[in-house]
């Protein structure tokens, strides 16, 4: 920590590579300043919180690596945006970013007891796998009962229906 209480790599998304440095300060720092002016002009054109970009998410992801450096959603896009009271819809559009991370094969984990976070490690990767499983099949049962079969039929129908597409 710095002399002005900064930790590096703890900053907002906008703030310049110095922050946490010795003798920096986000108050009095132009390129900070100018980060930041810059993310509230973004914030003005697209209304609050709307304004993610996966470039921002990947960035501030890089800060939550591991499980003891989860963060929830609604912090996070409180980091990217800048904003204290982020929207519903700027969490949605953070959470359709991560799966896009996530279908291109960047490791983020998230459970919402530790919130999102870049694994550090292959059990980190195996519990997300895991939780993401299970949350899948619990709405497969669902649809299941829903249509009075069994959850190896409805598999079926989803298998032949997926090779035919």
């Amino acid at each position: 920590m710095n002399a002005a209480g900064e930790i590096a790599g703890a900053g907002p998304v906008h703030a310049c590579t110095m922050f946490g440095a010795p003798g920096h300060d986000y108050h009095s720092c132009p390129q900070c300043k100018a980060r930041f002016e810059l993310r509230l002009q973004k914030l003005g054109r697209a209304g609050e919180g709307t304004m993610i970009e996966i470039a921002d998410v990947k960035e501030a992801l890089e800060r939550h690596t591991g499980e003891q450096g989860g963060i929830t959603a609604a912090r996070l896009v409180a980091e990217i945006t800048g904003s204290l009271s982020p929207s519903p819809s700027a969490e949605r559009k953070l959470r359709d970013i991560i799966a896009h991370l996530r279908h291109d094969g960047l490791p983020v984990c998230g459970h919402p007891v530790t919130g999102y976070y870049l694994a550090e490690s292959s059990e980190e990767l195996e519990l997300t796998c895991r939780f993401l499983r299970k949350r899948a099949l619990h709405s497969l049962v669902q649809e299941a009962q829903l249509r009075k079969l069994a959850l190896p039929d409805l598999l079926g129908q989803i298998a032949l229906e997926m090779n035919a597409a």
